[in-house]
């Protein structure tokens, strides 16, 4: 049983490892996605600054108009509008954040408002690579703790509740235990070194041998233990 669970424990630490030295390379590749995304929303809304601005209207004017208009087309155009702007805006501060960050903490900051479409696209398109940096070392170490630590807390954890369950059903109890330390559900009692004969022929005869050997002033019995029946026995 030890043994399988060091082989248990050693797969999650291996496990951690690989899938740890890969959150860096994911990173770099959600954040190629992300500029990517980026730099075309930013086509879309210079247009849309532009077209507003031949109208000598601002953005949010223009915004407005549309908001406002009768035809639902227009006003369809226009909450489309309002939310790829809100989604560039969101887009263009996370690029920002990543950039400025050490790459140790890119993937914290994917984790913190990832972007569903570009995760989507940048795991699909995902291929594994060997960690060659000091983050991806760092990240493949930590992976390889925490999966150490997890397997081995939960093998721990498992150890303790099949002890606590041995324990809360009596134990064992040693041959010729003083009375108080026999729980109350068993009854010792004494017989005769004449065992009836519903007991076995061999056991009796060593019985009977021993007793013969140990002369008269030995204590001639043999302590019987038994469980008291439940109340419905």
């Amino acid at each position: 049983m030890r043994i399988l669970a060091r082989i248990l424990t050693l797969l999650f630490s291996l496990s951690g490892l690989a899938t740890f030295s890969q959150a860096p390379e994911f990173a770099q590749q959600y954040r190629q996605r992300l500029g990517g995304a980026v730099e075309e929303l930013r086509r879309v809304v210079a247009d849309f600054d532009a077209d507003a601005g031949r109208s000598s209207m601002s953005r949010e004017q223009a915004l407005s108009e549309m908001n406002a208009a009768e035809t639902p087309f227009v006003r369809d155009r226009g909450a489309s509008m309002s939310s790829t702007i809100t989604r560039y805006q969101t887009l263009e501060n996370q690029l920002g954040e990543i950039d400025t960050a050490p790459q140790l903490l890119r993937p914290l900051l994917v984790l913190k408002s990832p972007d569903r479409q570009i995760v989507e696209d940048a795991w699909k398109a995902f291929e594994p690579a060997v960690p060659l940096t000091l983050a991806g070392g760092i990240w493949g170490g930590a992976g390889l703790i925490l999966g150490f630590v997890s397997m081995w807390g939960g093998t721990w954890l498992a150890r303790k509740g099949r002890a606590r369950l041995r324990g809360g059903n009596g134990g064992k109890i040693r041959i010729g235990a003083a009375a108080n330390e026999v729980p109350s559900d068993i009854v010792i009692e004494e017989r005769p070194a004449e065992i009836s004969s519903n007991i076995s022929g061999e056991i009796s005869g060593d019985v009977e041998s021993d007793a013969e050997k140990t002369g008269p002033s030995t204590r001639t019995g043999i302590a019987m233990m038994a469980v008291k029946p439940g109340p419905d026995g």
